[in-house]
């Protein structure tokens, strides 16, 4: 009977030809010591192997090799022909051409992490914990909690930071806030090199949440913000001289518009409440004053020199017209609360 793991032939009393017997089992020995295969994805065996190569057998194996996916097959110029060992679990296999250590468990063969728990590099390219990792998620995590900490406690060398790398200002990376794996909200460099925040319903529709912008740090709100029920919308525009910016009211009341004027310090309210006609403030500027007129009640734009009309359009209550007659250009800032 041969032993059970290597199966190596034991003597017998007065056998003949014992050299062969023994030189089979070294043979053997020789082959399992210290494994290390050149290759595990050949089915073919080599042209011309060298006495001593040893490659684990990919699926498919044939020529020499048929029969023997998964063996290891060993070249033994003293026994002239390939040797072939079947692993048994807790095998263990050095592969040479991807400097990596692999053991054969129950559901085949596995990576082995070294060097302190570093899987680098790991088998395939791919590494699941607890779930199948893949050709997109190469690295795949399925656990309810995940610990990313520093490793340096020295006070000043505790930072630590999560990189993600995008190639192109117009590729995106993100932190993506799924349910269901479907997208609800994301958070990063989405089509540039702006900090974005989105949400989303359905995972194929965002709305724009916040722009940061890179170089100033400036931050841009493309929806209305809401506080106690009500909204807050600022609009910043430049008006140049006898020209005019029209702005459409939100159709929610209570409706307001709180006007600044920044190189002139004026301001003025006009108020909108449904389809009640506005209060309209004429302001104007003499020498170093600014005047302002009685509540008037336009069409249009109808302002006269030198003034800085405010009105609103009869047929649209929600419509505010701004004339700049002051004989330059002017930034104005229009704060909506309602």
């Amino acid at each position: 009977m041969n032993t059970p793991n290597l199966s190596l032939a034991p003597l017998v009393s007065a056998q003949a030809q014992k050299h062969v017997t023994v030189n089979e089992a070294l043979a053997r020995i020789d082959a399992a010591t210290q494994l290390a295969v050149l290759d595990r994805d050949l089915a073919t065996p080599p042209v011309n192997p060298v006495d001593g190569d040893r490659y684990l057998v990919a699926s498919g194996a044939i020529a020499d090799w048929q029969g023997h996916d998964g063996d290891i097959a060993a070249w033994e110029d003293a026994t002239q022909g390939w040797l072939f060992l079947a692993p048994r679990p807790g095998w263990r296999v050095w592969l040479l051409d991807e400097n990596a250590l692999i053991v054969l468990g129950n559901d085949g063969w596995q990576a082995v992490s070294s060097g302190g728990g570093s899987t680098n590099p790991v088998s395939d390219g791919l590494l699941g914990v607890n779930t199948t990792a893949d050709s997109v998620n190469r690295l795949a995590v399925k656990s309810d909690a995940a610990l990313f900490s520093h490793d340096d406690v020295t006070p000043g060398n505790g930072d630590m930071r999560l990189t993600l790398n995008k190639a192109t200002p117009s590729d995106d990376t993100s932190l993506t806030l799924q349910r269901a794996y479907s997208a609800h909200a994301q958070i990063g460099l989405t089509g540039d090199d702006n900090l974005h925040v989105k949400v989303s319903p359905n995972g194929t529709t965002f709305h724009e949440a916040m722009v940061v912008n890179r170089h100033d740090g400036v931050v841009t709100i493309p929806q209305r913000l809401r506080q106690n029920g009500g909204y807050i919308d600022c609009v910043g525009v430049s008006i140049p001289d006898d020209g005019v910016h029209v702005y459409d009211m939100p159709n929610v009341a209570p409706r307001m518009v709180f006007v600044m004027m920044h190189n002139n310090a004026f301001h003025g309210l006009v108020r909108n409440v449904g389809n009640v006609t506005s209060y309209i403030l004429e302001m104007s500027r003499s020498g170093a004053d600014i005047v302002i007129g009685s509540r008037q009640v336009y069409t249009g734009t109808t302002g006269a020199d030198r003034k800085f009309t405010i009105a609103t359009d009869e047929s649209n209550a929600g419509r505010v017209y701004f004339e700049n007659r002051l004989g330059g250009a002017r930034v104005v800032t229009l704060i909506f609360l309602g």
